[in-house]
């Protein structure tokens, strides 16, 4: 909690490593289980030129809507 972990281009975490340099991948923030797991495909399936885009995705559920996320752009 309260740190980066670079996320593989395979979907998982590489924990242990001190010396995140975050690049071309967003920060994603608030998910958790399942929500994870399908926002990082939906990451994965992204061309680069698109996700380069993405600075910041953010879990931020409202009453009336569940799924929803935040984007921030660069």
């Amino acid at each position: 909690k309260g740190k980066y972990l670079p996320l593989l281009e395979n979907g998982k975490l590489l924990k242990g490593s001190n010396d995140v340099k975050i690049n071309d991948a967003p920060v994603m923030d608030g998910f958790k289980g399942t929500k994870e797991d399908d926002m990082i495909k939906a990451l994965s399936e992204m061309t680069p030129e698109v996700r380069r885009y993405i600075a910041e995705v953010t879990y931020a559920p409202s009453k009336n809507k569940q799924s929803r996320i935040e984007l921030f752009t660069t």
